[in-house]
């Protein structure tokens, strides 16, 4: 790994050898925390300290919810998620029960920023970022996330997938079942992952260029998501010098010695930014929201269920049933609405009542202890979900500020749980992300006052595009 101080940065800025000098340069790091980068790894990454040196940096307010999808998507419109209709990965569509769906690039309701450029005429380069699928025609080039429903076209153009063969060998989009799997194997599997997508954002950077380039490594989620317990001695479930203690500090070097290489993608005049669309917290365990409805009789079921099980709509007695949610690292909670729902129970005229009565409940609710559990509950149309579109809930919850993850399943004889029920998990989301920038312009130092809603517009700006329609963010005085 090379060694950086922030004397040598200009050196690393200088060496470009991209057919396109990018203007601006992002690399997205999922679930990157402020307070490793910021604080108590700094003295140890110093790429990324060298940037910071030179720069403006902070916490970066996530979106509301702030999950991956849809906060990359809210990152790069400005656009609220509730505007945008984004709630999480899977949508369940208003009218029906069990209609079901995964939001992909097709439900993004605004340009975002590379969309922009590319009808202004600018060379753009995009891999990775979440929601990218499937891909959609760019000037230049994209690679996307995941394919779904069979398909294995993930590239534009469609002949960049040979391009990508020759380069890295067979493109790994994910670590496939990384919750079940063995955690050393999956350990190596992300660092592996994360080298070649380092390795061919550089390399198509290189051959293709683009005065936009944009990268998105998962890698950061998936190693808190598994091993945050060894970083953090607060976390309820940390033992101190235990074999995987210092791979979160390893992982976060090899990011930093990766940064250092991609940086040579920049000249001197290029506007760099390292940003994560949320942090990560120790995860307490899991509260049972579904059995918590059942409790407090908002939930009926047709018969009691007798062992723990995964919560499905045919378990529901529809026609007692006020509310029922789905589980993830926020609650959603639906209401059984008459009008909308096919067997709805809640008159319209009496649902803002009940939405007010639930919501009281739960950010009442104590934890095992006795002490309140310090739960938020959001409201459709509140502050933090402006103008809702799409198939929204009726409420979002974090439990505990998120540091409880929401159980779907059904069945527990305790609401509060020591794990997670889709599998191994010790990370919780944070609303706070990272944000690094060096480049024109007057380095700030540090900033308290950044959101995941200025990013989009403040990058237009530098290419002298306005924002988006339904843009919340502003243009950052970077």
């Amino acid at each position: 790994m090379g060694e950086w101080t922030s004397a040598g940065l200009s050196a690393i800025l200088h060496g470009v050898t991209a057919a396109a000098r990018p203007s601006v340069l992002v690399i997205g790091l999922d679930c990157l925390a402020p307070d490793l980068v910021f604080d108590r790894y700094r003295e140890q990454l110093p790429t990324f300290a060298a940037l910071m040196d030179q720069g403006t940096w902070g916490p970066l307010r996530s979106a509301d919810p702030p999950i991956t999808i849809p906060a990359w998507t809210c990152m790069m419109t400005g656009v609220p998620a509730s505007r945008l209709g984004l709630y999480g990965f899977r949508h369940r569509r208003l009218g029906s029960y069990a209609d079901k769906y995964l939001a992909n690039a097709n439900h993004v309701r605004a340009p975002r920023v590379w969309d922009v450029l590319s009808r202004a005429g600018r060379s753009v380069g995009v891999l990775g970022v979440p929601q990218t699928w499937p891909p959609a025609p760019v000037n230049g080039f994209l690679v996307s996330d995941a394919p779904a429903g069979g398909s294995r076209a993930f590239t534009f153009p469609a002949e960049l997938e040979n391009e990508i063969e020759r380069t890295v060998g067979r493109y790994q989009f994910d670590v496939e079942g990384f919750r079940m799997a063995d955690p050393d194997r999956v350990l190596a599997a992300i660092a592996a992952i994360t080298r070649q997508r380092f390795e061919l954002f550089r390399a198509l950077g290189t051959s293709r260029g683009g005065d936009f380039l944009m990268m998105v490594d998962m890698g950061p989620d998936r190693l808190h998501h598994l091993f945050y317990r060894h970083c953090d001695p607060a976390h309820p479930r940390h033992r101190p010098a235990h074999r995987h203690s210092g791979v979160v500090l390893d992982y976060y070097r090899l990011l930093d010695a990766e940064l250092a290489l991609t940086l040579r993608l920049a000249p001197a005049d290029c506007h760099v930014l390292v940003v994560s669309d949320h942090g990560a917290q120790p995860m307490l365990g899991g509260f049972c929201l579904n059995d918590w409805l059942v409790a407090r009789g908002y939930l009926r079921l047709k018969c009691p269920v007798p062992a723990v099980r995964d919560f499905h709509e045919s378990l529901v007695d529809w026609s007692r049933t006020r509310a029922w949610a789905w589980g993830g690292h926020c609650g959603r909670i639906f209401l059984n609405l008459r009008g909308r729902e096919p067997e709805g129970t809640v008159a319209p005229d009496q649902a803002p009542t009940l939405l007010q009565e639930i919501a009281h409940e739960l950010e009442a609710e104590l934890d095992a202890s006795g002490r309140p559990m310090g739960n938020r509950v959001l409201r459709m149309g509140g502050s933090e979900l402006p103008d809702p579109a799409g198939d929204h809930p009726d409420l979002i919850v974090y439990l505990g500020e998120m540091r409880w993850r929401a159980l779907g399943s059904i069945g527990h004889a305790d609401l509060f749980q020591l794990e997670n029920d889709t599998g191994a998990d010790d990370a919780s989301h944070h609303p706070m992300g990272v944000f690094i920038h060096c480049g024109p312009g007057r380095p700030q130092g540090h900033r308290a006052d950044l959101r995941i809603l200025d990013v989009a517009p403040t990058i237009l700006s530098w290419f002298n595009q306005q924002p988006v329609d339904g843009c919340d963010g502003r243009v950052l005085d970077l």
